[in-house]
């Protein structure tokens, strides 16, 4: 690995020594040339650019628009099935809600007629069994003989 023409001497493991590099063989070129003819072309690439972007962007922002808009429809069409349901269970309730008042008051009614039915079965009760001891208290001396 050595070299025959150099001046410096090797390290121990005969590697080239580390100094630092002061003399470049060249100085370093500076590239100042745009990589375009002129400034116009490269505004016309950034603008085709940055309008493409815009125009991805706008894509994007037009299908979330219609995605939201679909969902609003949705929403609004599932909203008035659930409400037309709604509306028909309410009249049911009211339906069956006047049938049971109507109910009641029939039940209002009967309990009071057997209120006074019983009135008059324990009234009955009370003159049988008033009738009864009559009854033998006027056969007792029949029965004696």
């Amino acid at each position: 690995m050595s070299d025959k023409r150099r001046n410096e001497p090797l390290g121990d493991d005969e590697r080239d020594s580390k100094r630092t590099r002061t003399d470049l063989a060249s100085p370093p070129i500076l590239v100042s040339k745009s990589v375009f003819d002129d400034d116009a072309a490269a505004a016309r690439l950034f603008a085709t650019v940055f309008l493409a972007y815009v125009n991805r962007v706008g894509h994007e922002l037009e299908a979330e628009i219609e995605k939201q808009r679909r969902r609003a429809d949705n929403h609004a069409k599932g909203e008035l099935i659930p409400r037309a349901e709604r509306d028909k269970y309410i009249e049911q309730l009211e339906k069956r809600n006047k049938e049971l008042e109507s109910a009641l008051g029939d039940n209002a009614k009967l309990r009071a007629k057997m209120e006074k039915l019983a009135k008059e079965l324990e009234t009955v009760q009370t003159d049988a069994s008033n009738s009864k001891i009559f009854l033998k208290k006027r056969n007792a001396p029949v029965d004696e003989l």
